[in-house]
């Protein structure tokens, strides 16, 4: 009889989940021109798409990590991927902008789901020794989904149309999900095993000044990174840089990202996470000041890389905080809940604060804002690592 029966291979599953989460994640925001030319869309309205899925992250991130302790990590994760693919699915038979802010909307359910309850489960299965390697990997391997799924959805879009595109990899989604649900259950992969702590209720949690520490530290991160690719860009032009080569400038930057996240993190292991953390942020501000005010695209282009590195490399470096601050408990699912909520305010927050900025003051006083709250991150770190004497 045939049997789907595999080696139980959690962080293999989990790897594979990521990978599938932020490529379709990033996808989706890829149909977004086609739905705009063939609905008569404006840019407000698929601009307010494409925010609804961060906005659902806000909220969802928390009650997703009850229903993981409920459900089961794993469980729950494999539900989110059904939630997503069948998104996918509905976007294909989309005909108007109703039906598209609902398709939209489960989306956002469906992504919002998974990075905390993915992060609990990569600081539950690691320990000190290897957990900034582990976590830096998993945040790494999100990219490769990014780069992967997108550039074959828009292949297919070009090929065979928005609508056709967005049905065939619905199903893709669904039928993988229904795979890995029986794969599970053929193996009887149990979750990992809760600890009693795990009902411990959330103003314990918060009462916590380390935990409180790590997450000022993720928001100021979060405020002064999420939006250097955004405003990069203007800052090129402004410079003087052909549009042409907008692209291949931020594809600088986003190769520094994917360095920065397996690099930073095995660095936290073998020299400890605050100093790394804090010697980033230190080369974050010097490199964006430098970007900034010193008029030279050879600069821009080497001080792009090198923020790609200390940008989102620091992720990995500070989700070992908050892990550490929480391990006599282990009650990953709220934590990485909470610090889902503290960062997702920091990603709507920043594009909108330095956009207003850059329009009344200059996009150099924007930088310099980044920098500045670069700067601040020194200050819970200290803290944190006081902390621990």
């Amino acid at each position: 009889m045939f049997s789907l029966k595999i080696p139980d291979n959690k962080l293999l599953t989990l790897y594979s989940l990521h990978t599938l989460n932020d490529g379709y994640y990033s996808g989706i925001l890829l149909f977004l021109p086609f739905i705009a030319r063939d609905l008569n869309l404006n840019l407000s309205q698929a601009g307010f798409l494409a925010s609804l899925i961060n906005l659902v992250t806000i909220f969802i991130t928390l009650p997703s990590g009850y229903i993981a302790v409920k459900l089961g990590s794993l469980r729950t994760l494999f539900m989110a991927l059904l939630i997503y693919a069948s998104s996918y699915v509905l976007l294909g038979f989309a005909n108007n902008y109703t039906v598209l802010i609902f398709t939209f909307l489960l989306a956002g359910i469906g992504f919002g789901v998974f990075h905390s309850i993915g992060f609990a489960i990569i600081s539950r299965i690691s320990d000190i020794n290897n957990r900034g390697r582990l976590i830096g990997n998993f945040t790494a391997i999100g990219d490769l989904g990014r780069i992967g799924i997108a550039t074959l959805l828009t292949f297919f879009i070009a090929l065979a149309g928005w609508h056709i595109t967005a049905v065939v990899f619905g199903l893709a989604a669904f039928s993988i999900a229904i795979i890995l649900i029986l794969i599970k259950n053929q193996n009887n992969i149990h979750q990992t095993s809760q600890n009693p702590n795990m009902n411990l209720k959330l103003l314990n949690i918060l009462k916590n000044r380390r935990l409180l520490y790590a997450f000022s530290i993720s928001f100021l991160d979060t405020f002064a990174s999420s939006s250097l690719f955004i405003f990069l860009p203007f800052l090129l032009l402004l410079r003087g840089a052909q549009p042409s080569l907008l692209g291949a400038f931020t594809a600088i930057y986003f190769i520094g990202n994917l360095m920065g996240k397996t690099l930073l993190g095995r660095s936290a292991d073998k020299i400890g996470n605050t100093k790394i953390l804090i010697f980033s942020e230190l080369v974050m501000v010097g490199s964006i000041i430098f970007m900034t005010y010193i008029p030279s695209l050879i600069v821009i282009i080497i001080a792009s890389l090198i923020l790609g590195i200390v940008s989102k490399g620091t992720a990995p470096v500070f989700l070992t905080m908050i892990t550490e601050a929480v391990q006599s408990h282990g009650n990953y699912e709220k934590v990485f809940g909470l610090n889902g909520i503290a960062t997702g305010i920091a990603n709507t927050l920043a594009p909108l604060v330095l956009g207003v900025i850059s329009d009344i003051y200059g996009i150099e006083v924007a930088f310099s804002v980044m920098a500045f709250c670069a700067l601040l991150t020194l200050f819970p770190a200290l803290l944190f690592h006081k902390s621990r004497s």
